[in-house]
């Protein structure tokens, strides 16, 4: 059986108290294409910044592409070492002006 490119186990997160995960768990398959949806607040952005890298969970664990980063510090565990994306909904938080909608979909979030 082939192991999820993401797999996310029992995630917890809070901020000053507010509970925002509460033991999430999700694998992604390699090639797949993910959507998340809900309201504001239920913790979409918080579930994006612990795969990408940019926030560590309280709780759980994160494999991706079959390593643990979950305890990685220092640049192994920066965005641009994983082969994938961020695009936020709101067009005009992400882009550059400098480049077109196809530059910035092959470029890390991290290098703007």
């Amino acid at each position: 059986m082939e192991h999820p490119l993401i797999d996310l186990s029992h995630i917890w997160k809070s901020y000053d108290g507010d509970l925002i995960l509460d033991d999430l768990s999700l694998s992604v398959k390699e090639n797949s294409f993910v959507t998340l949806l809900g309201p504001s607040g239920c913790g979409k952005t918080t579930t994006l910044r612990i795969i990408g890298g940019f926030e560590k969970p309280d709780k759980g664990q994160v494999i991706f592409d079959g390593e643990d980063i979950t305890k990685l510090e220092g640049a192994k565990l920066q965005p641009y070492h994983k082969r994938m994306q961020i695009i936020f909904q709101d067009p005009y938080s992400a882009l550059d002006p400098h480049h077109n909608v196809e530059e910035i979909i092959r470029e890390p979030m991290s290098l703007y």
